[in-house]
This record gives structure tokens, C-alpha cells and sequence, in this order.
């Protein structure tokens, strides 16, 4: 490509890194008309290395200024992301903590009523011979079934047998009906207790350890989005200053060029 060829591409693709490449005058002239981002690192590079005098520092720390700048509110609004998630997690943390403890609790006032009515049946089936009763019958059936159903029946031995069995089963029912009340609520108690060790109290254990490790996890990216945050505020302000020292007068104007 000739010159003059050369000169007209430039007009129709300025600043481009290889149909125009960005030589001192051409960087100058983007410069000129408030473009010259257009250029490439690498041939920036170049021209700061070859051309000094070619480069507006102050425009070139503007430039880096308001890039430097843009990337600080974009760490900031990922802070506050982070942030939130993380205080997110701090209230869910904070509910499954309360279930947690809310359900051991139950689970220690059941255990309770469940070993008051365990103790309020035992009572009642010892007023009532319940466990001596059933025994007893226990007794008489096996003697039954070896001496009387499994071998020749003898009537004058077998049908007393039969009749205590049936005093012994009136009174084990009478035993029973006087204890329904307190063998009920024990039962209930029992299986509600149950039901709270074996499934609520692992279930919410879970919950509460799943919802720590969530917490942690945010509070770990909370900590990094604060220490990116401090880095780039930390940028802005050094590049703030070397630009107030170097393109700004006593009254915090711009320099005149």
C-alpha cells in the first residue's frame, strides 16, 4: 500500500493497530479530537517509549483516571452485592438457629411428658396387677396348649383350666379399661417424642449446619469484595492526587495546555 493509499485508509478506520497504526502524529491528531483510547496498549506503550513528547500527560492521566475510576464503581456495586448476600445469610443463619433451638427444646419438654406418663401407667398397672395378670395368663395358655391341645383332652383337668383362663382375661380387661387413659397418653407421648429425636431434631441440625456454611462462605466473599474495594478506592486516590499535582493550578482548576 502506497502512501497516499495508506493516508486514506487512516481516515476511514482511525486508530485502527494495523491498518493505521498509532504513530506519534496520528496519536496526536486522536488525541486532538478527544479519541485516543482507540489505540492499542501495545502501541501506546510504544509511543510513550518513542514519542513523549507526543503524549498530553494530563489527558493520558484523565484517561486512566476515569478507566480507574469505572472499575472502582463496578467493585463497589459488586461489594454491595456481596454485602447483601452476606447479611442475607446472617438472617437465615439466624432462623435456622432459632428452629434448631425452638425444636430441642420441645424435644426436652416431651421427653419430660413422656417420662411422666410412662410413670403414671407403670403406677396405674401396678394398682391393677396388669403385668402379674398377663403372666398369669401367659402360664396358663402355654400349660393349655401342652397339656390339653397337644395331646388327648382331659375334661376334669382341661375345662377348669379353660375357666381361669376366662376369670384371669375378665379381670386383665377390667385391669386394662381402669389404665386406657394413662397407656393412651403414654403412647402418645412416646411416638411424638419419637418422631422429634429420630426425624425433626436431625432435620433441623442439617439446616442449621448447611445454613453456617453458607454464612461463612458469604462472609468469606464479603471480606474479599471489601479488600478489592479498598484497593481500588486506594488507586483512585493515588491517581486523584498525581492528577491534582500535576494538571490542576492552586484553585483546583484545569491547567491550561
Amino acid at each position: 500500500m502506497d502512501t497516499a493509499a495508506a493516508r486514506d485508509m487512516c481516515k476511514l478506520f482511525p486508530g485502527h493497530p494495523t491498518i493505521c497504526p498509532c504513530d506519534c502524529t496520528h496519536y496526536a491528531r486522536l488525541q486532538a479530537l478527544g479519541r485516543s483510547r482507540v489505540c492499542s496498549k501495545a502501541n501506546l506503550a510504544a509511543i510513550r517509549k518513542n514519542c513523549p513528547k507526543a503524549i498530553d500527560e494530563c489527558a493520558d492521566l484523565k484517561a486512566r483516571l476515569d478507566a480507574v475510576r469505572n472499575h472502582l464503581a463496578s467493585v463497589r456495586a459488586r461489594h454491595t452485592k456481596a454485602e447483601q448476600r452476606w447479611r442475607n445469610a446472617q438472617t437465615a443463619l439466624e432462623r435456622a438457629r432459632a428452629d434448631y433451638v425452638e425444636t430441642e427444646r420441645r424435644l426436652k419438654v416431651h421427653t419430660q411428658q413422656a417420662f411422666n406418663t410412662a410413670a403414671s401407667y407403670i403406677e396405674c398397672a401396678r394398682r391393677f396387677n396388669i403385668d402379674e395378670l398377663q403372666a398369669a395368663l401367659d402360664d396358663i395358655r402355654t400349660s393349655l396348649i401342652n397339656d390339653c391341645l397337644a395331646g388327648d383332652y382331659n375334661p376334669e383337668k382341661c375345662d377348669p383350666m379353660q375357666q381361669d383362663i376366662a376369670e384371669l382375661q375378665r379381670n386383665k380387661d377390667f385391669s386394662d379399661d381402669k389404665c386406657f387413659g394413662p397407656k393412651e397418653l403414654w403412647e402418645r407421648e412416646r411416638d411424638y417424642w419419637n418422631e422429634l429425636y429420630q426425624e425433626d431434631l436431625p432435620l433441623k441440625e442439617g439446616y442449621y449446619n448447611d445454613a453456617a456454611k453458607k454464612e461463612s462462605d458469604a462472609a468469606d466473599n464479603f471480606e474479599n469484595a471489601r479488600d478489592l474495594l479498598r484497593r481500588a478506592e486506594t488507586a483512585v486516590q493515588s491517581l486523584e492526587r498525581e492528577y491534582a499535582e500535576k494538571c490542576k493550578d492552586a484553585r483546583g482548576e484545569e491547567k491550561k495546555q
